[in-house]
């Protein structure tokens, strides 16, 4: 990934649907930079905007104000086709009357490729996917990861500046989409074109993205690594949307140059200082359920009964009721074959290592 360029610039981008006084609002001020050969994610539920940006990219859609940039070029008055960027759609949308190795020279045979140029790329793109040997079979004749592999090396054949990928994974089964994981970030690496990747799925977006934007409601809620993401949510929303999480409130008690002592009953924590909040104030505390660890009652900063135990074959989640207003989820590695977990109606302690509580803005 190249920090020092700027693949997709986009600035002040607003997106309206629907005119007069009420407008169907999908985007609002979007501020982004994508950066040369990065896997960037685009993360949120359903009607966020994520598609929404992904289409003014590719151009099926016009921004209502600001403006979109391809490594420093407008892109405002050019037509999807007359754009260095392809598309991968949730649906293969291979051509059924083709071959395979039509269907990933297609794209070069409309921009006037020479026979033997299509022949070498077509090759070459059945080789990055390892099916040197299904060139010549129908559609028809190959299953959805295949069919899957094949749609986006067709997409890649023409070497666009940026591939945008629209949930391809989400007609796959399970097995098939962890696979395709680790293919798509590969083929991204080997490319070195820079991937936008649109996705509803945690999982997807934390195990191929150099970065992930998270949105909702047509704004951009935190755009960060998905480590940063994961351990140091910026609010209620992105803690939430990004995986399980527990909330405490709390009170600042005290503050030094970079940190806050927050209090929960008698319990401190000490976690980063933020802008938005100064002493006295209440706030939401995030702690992720891994990081806790059980020990005995006497021990434990947190003390509590356990309402609910599951086993998960690698985990065990507990629900622990620590007070009347707090039931905390806890998450414990399986180990040891012979370890027992606590049962259901046992009193534990529950310690917390310092750091591991991110202080919300909201």
């Amino acid at each position: 990934m190249n920090d020092q360029i700027t693949a997709i610039t986009a600035n002040n981008v607003v997106k309206h649907y629907g005119g007069g006084v009420s407008p169907i609002v999908a985007l609002k001020r979007i501020q982004v930079e994508i950066r040369d050969n990065e896997f960037f994610t685009l993360l949120g539920p359903s009607g966020c905007g994520k598609t929404t940006l992904l289409r003014l990219i590719a151009g099926f859609e016009q921004p209502t104000d600001g403006e979109i940039l391809l490594y420093g070029d407008h892109l405002e008055g050019l037509e999807p086709n007359d754009r260095p960027v392809n598309t991968v759609f949730q649906s293969y949308s291979l051509f059924p009357h083709m071959s395979i190795a039509e269907n990933i020279g297609f794209g070069l045979k409309m921009k006037g490729e020479d026979e033997s140029t299509i022949d070498t790329v077509v090759k070459e793109m059945l080789a990055l996917v390892k099916m040197d040997q299904f060139g010549d079979r129908m559609p028809n004749q190959l299953s959805g990861g295949q069919q899957q592999r094949i749609a986006l090396v067709r997409a890649l054949a023409p070497k666009p500046k940026v591939l945008l990928l629209d949930e391809p994974l989400s007609a796959l089964d399970l097995k098939l989409r962890q696979s395709m994981r680790v293919e798509l970030k590969r083929l991204q690496q080997e490319t070195g074109i820079t991937f936008v990747f649109v996705t509803h799925d945690r999982e997807e977006a934390m195990s191929m993205s150099d970065r992930i934007a998270v949105m909702s409601e047509g704004e951009i809620q935190q755009l960060d690594k998905p480590k940063v993401i994961y351990e140091r949510p910026r609010n209620r929303f992105v803690a939430n949307f990004i995986g399980v999480v527990n909330l405490v409130e709390a009170t600042i008690k005290s503050e030094s140059d970079n940190e806050y002592v927050c209090t929960h009953r008698s319990i401190e924590f000490h976690v980063d200082k933020s802008s938005t909040h100064q002493t006295g104030d209440s706030v939401t505390l995030a702690i992720r359920p891994e990081k806790f660890d059980l020990c005995s009652p006497s021990d434990g900063l947190f003390q509590g009964t356990i309402t609910e135990s599951t086993y998960m074959g690698t985990d065990t989640y507990l629900h622990v009721q620590v007070d009347e207003s707090t039931n905390l989820e806890v998450r414990c590695q399986n180990v040891h074959l012979e370890r027992e977990m606590p049962s259901q109606g046992a009193n534990v302690g529950l310690h917390v290592a310092q750091g591991a509580a991110t202080l919300l803005e909201d």
